[in-house]
């Protein structure tokens, strides 16, 4: 099977990891560990070999695989956020050696269920900016980032590229660092609503799907961006492909010409709604852990 084909959609740098055909010996390493139960992967992709073998910028991407949180109790949640807390914060501080101010950017359609991650996460984020301009002694007193946030939305309903309006909003805020929250498109369906994405590399809104927008990215910002993500979709036609190799069926030139044309759709999952609601809190609860003072 052709797992490079066009039908084949990911945003997740593990997943590019795991369909190439061999072993890459330079430009990549690969680690996963244990933490208490749930599984992080650490892959970094050190050089253009690595780059063009897994089809993402060279950069470091860290995945936590959270599990069904929707399903399990609150301290497993509270886990799952410390640990991306913890990972979020190392990441940070990898990129930016001084932190004075964070700009939080929620990515994605709010009225779109799979598409919310971002605008429901930045419900959930305390900003401080405003208070450090009208209560400099509270500010002061609490200890936290200089933090602001922005639901950018996107060009269908603004008519203005996420990245020129997020590109005006830093002229004017001057953050040390943007993290940005966006949904994103998986290879396998196991992982919708169950995987959490960091990376140093900013992100490309739509990749994932076949859209081509415009990056929000340390080269576009001139500020460092981290790019935090879940899946929330799967390709259709990557389904039917998955379920044609377990059955060892054969792939016929005309399904393979018919889903390289466009004959293909997004799926996610039935409770979407409750899982999109659920991951936006606990990145939202993890980001502020990790802005906010103790």
């Amino acid at each position: 099977m052709n797992r490079t084909a066009s039908y084949i959609y990911t945003d997740l740098a593990c997943e590019a990891y795991e369909r190439t055909d061999s072993v890459i010996a330079n430009g990549v390493s690969y680690n996963e560990y244990d933490a208490d139960g749930l599984k992080i992967t650490d892959l970094r992709i050190t050089s253009q070999d690595g780059e063009k073998a897994l089809g993402k910028p060279i950069g470091s991407y860290i995945t936590i695989d959270t599990g069904r949180l929707w399903e399990q109790e609150y301290d497993v949640s509270l886990h799952a956020i410390k640990l991306i807390a913890a990972n979020l914060n190392d990441l940070m501080h990898s990129v930016c050696k001084t932190i004075d101010s964070v700009l939080v950017c929620g990515l994605g359609n709010r009225n779109v269920t799979p598409d919310a991650i971002g605008p429901l996460t930045i419900d959930g984020v305390t900003v401080t900016r405003h208070i450090k301009e009208e209560d400099p002694a509270l500010y002061n007193q609490m200890g936290a980032y200089d933090i602001s946030a922005i639901n950018a939305g996107v060009v269908g309903q603004t008519g203005v590229e996420t990245a020129e309006i997020i590109g005006s909003v830093v002229k004017t805020v001057k953050p040390s660092l943007i993290i940005a929250v966006d949904a994103l498109a998986a290879r396998n369906a196991s992982r919708l609503a169950t995987t959490v994405q960091m990376t140093d590399t900013g992100v490309r809104p739509g990749s994932g799907i076949g859209q081509k927008r415009r990056e929000i990215s340390k080269e576009t910002m001139n500020v460092p961006v981290i790019a935090i993500g879940v899946p929330t979709v799967v390709s259709s036609a990557t389904l039917v492909y998955d379920a044609l190799d377990e059955a060892g069926a054969k792939v016929s030139p005309k399904l393979t010409e018919i889903l390289d044309n466009g004959k293909n759709f997004f799926v996610s999952l039935n409770e979407s709604d409750v899982v999109v609601n659920k991951m936006a809190h606990v990145i939202a609860e993890a980001i502020n852990h990790t802005l906010l003072a103790e």
